[in-house]
């Protein structure tokens, strides 16, 4: 499931607090309906159109900006092979397939220079493929942790 993220305020904390909220009030005002108690609904009904409002909502702002905060500033995401297994197999996977890789195209380089090219275009193919750049070898170690931040 994608999320669109925190964003640059707190914007996202507050609507993910007053969705659910609104949700309560309108579900006991449907029970508050359904028992006939017409006051309370109408009440219950004020409530949840309250909660669209920027007076009103200026009293959760605070709660809001608090969770936020938490969030960008110190909640840390970490991941390691007991929290995360098939990411790290996955991560040792790839890994592995880059050694082959890179051990592939050494052969396929060694084979292009140890070919005897005749004619023009296949001593020119030979020699453009000589001349292709050497990835290098592959990153000695697969990381075993990884740490980030909440943003």
């Amino acid at each position: 499931m994608a999320h669109e993220g925190l964003g640059p305020d707190n914007t996202v904390c507050k609507t993910a607090y007053i969705d659910p909220v609104r949700a309560q009030v309108l579900a006991d005002q449907a029970a508050a309906e359904a028992a006939g108690d017409q006051e309370r609904a109408e009440q219950l009904g004020k409530t949840a159109a309250n909660l669209a409002l920027p007076e009103y909502q200026k009293n959760i702002e605070p709660m809001a900006e608090a969770v936020y905060r938490i969030l960008v500033e110190h909640a840390k995401t970490t991941s390691d092979q007991a929290l995360d297994t098939v990411f790290w197999q996955w991560l040792a996977d790839v890994n592995d397939w880059l050694v082959k890789l890179r051990a592939w195209q050494q052969g396929v380089a060694t084979a292009f220079v140890n070919w005897a090219a005749a004619g023009t275009a296949d001593i020119n193919f030979q020699k453009a493929v000589t001349l292709l750049a050497d990835p290098g070898e592959p990153p000695a170690s697969t990381p075993t942790n990884l740490t980030g931040r909440v943003e």
